[in-house]
């Protein structure tokens, strides 16, 4: 239940976070903007550091660092801002910690706030519309992948482990066979047993 409020929690300040940068640069001298961010995500960062310690707060940076990014594109010409390409790296971000759906809303939220924001609909802007568009789910389908395969991985390790402890145990009862055959002069029995063995180490090349 927790967990659900702070995902509620954490896209709302993103909706209104970003809603907010579109407007702050409307009504602050974009010359002291970059510098107030900048200075207040090195402090959050001194104060988690110091106060925080491992404590997870991935969404709070989240949610920072999109307020950081979209304030820099935004301050510095919006759709048109040399900056302009960082946005892709937070499409990424949202990619990797939000779900499909939360992705894509956010992606599509955005732009339409270039769409509304931009003086003109030119070739340019629409380009760029499509890119932001178009980037999220080519990140999820790269983030879905790498689970993917971090999944197959997890799972053929195990596999192995699994194949190596019973090889192991099958070993070693061989072991205790043919130890006990050679106590009770059985050598017909332990020459079996020595065979199997040399099959087994043949066949798992330890």
């Amino acid at each position: 239940m927790n967990n659900k409020h702070n995902d509620f929690y954490t896209q709302v300040s993103l909706y209104l976070l970003i809603s907010l940068t579109f407007i702050v640069p409307h009504f602050i001298l974009n010359k002291f903007l970059l510098e107030i961010i900048a200075i207040g995500f090195i402090f959050f960062y001194i104060i988690k550091h110091i106060f925080f310690g491992k404590i997870n707060l991935l969404k709070i940076e989240l949610v920072l660092l999109t307020f950081f990014i979209l304030i820099l594109i935004n301050s510095t010409g919006y759709i048109n801002s040399i900056y302009f390409f960082a946005i892709y790296f937070l499409l990424f971000f949202f990619s990797y910690f939000l779900s499909i759906i939360n992705s894509l809303l956010l992606t599509f939220f955005i732009a339409l706030l270039y769409l509304f924001q931009a003086d003109r609909f030119s070739y340019e802007v629409f380009i760029r519309l499509i890119s932001i568009l178009s980037t999220t789910p080519f990140a999820i389908y790269i983030v879905y992948e790498k689970q993917r395969l971090k999944r197959l991985t997890k799972d053929l390790q195990k596999k192995t482990e699994d194949i190596m402890l019973f090889t192991h145990l099958k070993l070693k009862q061989d072991l205790k066979n043919a130890l006990f055959y050679l106590e009770n002069k059985n050598l017909k029995r332990l020459k079996k047993i020595l065979k199997n063995l040399i099959n087994k180490v043949s066949n798992y090349e330890v």
